[in-house]
């Protein structure tokens, strides 16, 4: 009992407690709730990135500064790595640009207390009237627990498509409550602003504002990544300039302990939405071929389409053939054997080619084609000309072959056919 105490002590002074995270799946899209209560004294921070020119991870980020949990911040010039709008560090101006009708700022002080200015608002206005930190990002969803108008968020370019997305929000309590949506992939359409702000009305907060989201979306939570990348199909991490965060100071070594494993953490947690990307995107695979490999003696390999529970379509890849199998109508769409033979639901294909086939014998042809055969040597051909050309109709044992001279004469067309396995003599067409 007494280990468990100490093991308490701690957790407790290695990172806040009270700091909740949940998944839940709604119009096709994995989004992600983090919960932070502020019984604690916490407060949000907001930082840059080690580096100016090319930015930082979130997760970076995080290990670096041993955070409790780390977000996304401001929107940003993704090439120039410069911040948009408006932007205030600890009551440090770093950018007071004026921007369109879409980029609204987001401000707060040292006791968690949140405003939203309009786009037109300067720098020395906020500071005026006691926030020392701020940054733009789009619009905002929710004030005073109620969506705002349509007008405002049509003031988003965006903001009927659905999209990878943050959003912070405040409940009436001072707990801060973060959204953070998956999209742009196979798996995840992504929220609209109005998808957004209905699930944070079910958070009961009291305000919500929308970060930079897309690609930028990222929350860290005691050094492990809590949503999806979608960067270079979900392998990286983007790096963005500023963050918030909260913080708490690390005492004494098993704290710092505790970071370390955090950041272990992360590291494996990243590994394994990697394995998970290449999983769900299997379609855009680029590391060469694919190899099935079965038991020795196990020739039978394929890819299977499943739709839930019912298995739709097969694609069998075997030494004897290639085939696809339709399950739900218990039928061979296709199948092409090693000997050149294609089958489809219209039936076997026949020999033709860019050149017809040369033969020396017409009764050697089985299958629908034509076919070059000349006179000397050649068998089974009419009399009188020197090549022929042979056009073969078959029709399970049954055949008609109709022949044309390819030198020009008197000579005109031959046909003849068979029936019961014998061929008749050729005669006048």
């Amino acid at each position: 009992m007494q280990y468990s105490n100490s093991e308490n002590k701690i957790e407790n002074s290695a990172f806040y407690s009270g700091v909740t995270t949940r998944e839940g799946r709604k119009n096709g899209t994995t989004y992600y709730i983090t919960t932070i209560e502020v019984s604690e004294g916490v407060t949000l921070k907001h930082g840059l990135a080690n580096n100016a020119q090319t930015g930082e991870t979130g997760r970076s980020f995080a290990q670096r500064n041993s955070n409790t949990v780390t977000l996304n911040a401001g929107i940003f010039h993704p090439t120039q790595m410069t911040l948009s709008g408006v932007n205030i560090v600890n009551r440090r101006i770093l950018s007071d640009r004026r921007t369109d009708k879409a980029r609204y700022i987001l401000a707060f002080n040292d006791n968690n207390l949140f405003k939203v200015f309009r786009p037109q608002t300067t720098a020395t206005t906020i500071l005026n009237e006691g926030y020392t930190n701020a940054v733009t990002g789009f619009i905002p969803l929710i004030e005073n627990g109620a969506k705002l108008p349509q007008t405002v968020y049509d003031d988003y370019e965006h903001n009927q498509n659905p999209q990878p997305a943050q959003i912070f929000g405040q409940k009436t309590t001072g707990d801060i409550v973060i959204l953070t949506v998956d999209g742009r992939t196979n798996f995840d359409r992504g929220f609209t602003s109005h998808e957004s702000a209905e699930i944070m009305l079910q958070e009961e907060v009291a305000f919500a504002f929308t970060l930079d989201g897309g690609g930028s979306a990222q929350t860290i939570v005691r050094g492990a990544m809590v949503n999806r990348s979608i960067d270079n199909n979900g392998m990286t991490e983007r790096k963005v300039p500023d963050f918030f965060y909260i913080q708490k100071p690390v005492n004494g070594v098993s704290a710092q302990d505790l970071h370390s494993l955090g950041s272990d953490v992360g590291r494996i947690s990243k590994r394994l939405q990697e394995v998970e990307s290449m999983v769900q995107r299997i379609d855009e695979y680029n590391r060469g071929f694919i190899q099935l490999r079965g038991v020795e003696g196990y020739k039978t390999q394929g890819i299977e389409v499943w739709e839930g529970n019912n298995r739709k379509v097969k694609l069998n890849l075997r030494e004897e053939f290639l085939s696809l199998y339709d399950y739900q109508n218990d039928r061979t769409v296709f199948r092409v054997q090693p000997d050149g033979t294609i089958s489809s639901l219209k039936g076997t294909l026949g020999t033709f080619h860019s050149q017809s086939k040369a033969l020396t014998d017409a009764n050697a042809i089985s299958e629908n084609g034509r076919y070059w055969i000349r006179q000397t040597g050649a068998m089974n051909v009419p009399a009188g000309q020197t090549a022929w050309m042979i056009d073969h109709y078959q029709l399970n044992n049954d055949a008609l072959q109709i022949a044309t001279p390819f030198v020009q004469s008197s000579i005109g067309l031959r046909k003849r056919r068979k029936t019961g396995g014998t061929w008749t003599s050729w005669i006048n067409a």
